[in-house]
């Protein structure tokens, strides 16, 4: 499960947006299976208190394969922030 986090280093990672700063925490890790897809289940807090929840789903292969890859992802949960939404599911496995 460590491995997980090594692939994608986002826990306490802070996150500037328009809306302000956003901190991002783990609440699940993805759960192993004989799939490519991984699902981190992530909680952003911003300054104030609010909440914001995303299920990311993200390639396994692409980790391994595009070293750019954890900086895509990290654009990609930017986007998001700049919506505005509360809670979504995005997926992610292009790199």
């Amino acid at each position: 499960m460590d491995d997980f986090l090594k692939l994608l280093p986002i826990e306490g990672q802070t996150f500037d947006t328009a809306s302000g700063k956003w901190t991002s925490h783990v609440e699940r890790l993805p759960i192993p299976d004989h799939s490519d897809r991984l699902c981190y289940r992530l909680k952003f807090v911003n300054e104030a208190g609010a909440e914001r929840r995303l299920g990311l789903w993200t390639s396994q292969a692409a980790f391994h394969t595009d070293r750019s890859y954890p900086g895509k992802v990290r654009s990609r949960i930017e986007l998001w922030l700049a919506t505005g939404d509360t809670a979504a599911e995005i997926a992610f496995f292009n790199s």
